[in-house]
């Protein structure tokens, strides 16, 4: 189990490359590196771009893995929030948001984008769009990998098992 977050940065940042949309590419390679499929949870997470929406405020990939978080721990079904189904929850999704944070010195998107790239993009005007896809700029985003394995590591820590593991395909 040891490779399954190498294996979701990379699925992350190829799906990145190919199809944009940090938040949904961040979810979608943690999911397949974990042997997860939802379509619903995939198209739940893309307004999840650009700092929600386009806004340049929470970086989608940071809210991306945090999904992954909530769906392999999450509540199942309408279930009244305790200590005991909230703590542990919030628990792992803060060492995805610790370490994201670590990494990339913040969890906003327009800060992640200066400081990786030297400018920020409003990702609500379509030139400014096209121009990030056509810079350097979109192989930075593409490191939504690192949110994708920052999520496995912790997923894993916590004690999941993926499907695959489960059958020994995966030892």
């Amino acid at each position: 189990m040891e490779g399954i977050p190498r294996r979701a940065h990379d699925e992350a940042r190829d799906l990145e490359l190919k199809y944009f949309g940090c938040g949904p590419m961040a979810l979608l390679g943690a999911f397949r590196a974990l042997g997860l499929e939802d379509e619903g949870a995939l198209r739940a997470s893309m307004a999840m771009v650009g700092g929600m929406a386009g806004n340049g405020e929470t970086c989608g990939a940071l809210v991306g893995a945090l999904m992954v978080v909530g769906y392999v721990y999450g509540r199942r079904g309408l279930v009244r929030a305790t200590p005991e189904t909230e703590g542990p929850i919030l628990e792992l999704g803060s060492r995805v948001v610790d370490r994201f944070r670590s990494e990339f010195g913040s969890i906003n998107c327009r800060d992640i984008q200066r400081r990786l790239i030297g400018r920020s993009y409003n990702l609500r005007d379509t030139r400014e769009v096209e121009e990030l896809h056509s810079s350097r700029g979109v192989e930075v985003c593409a490191e939504v990998g690192r949110a994708a394995e920052i999520a496995t590591e912790v997923v894993l820590e916590g004690g999941f098992v993926p499907p695959t593991a489960r059958d020994g395909a995966d030892e």
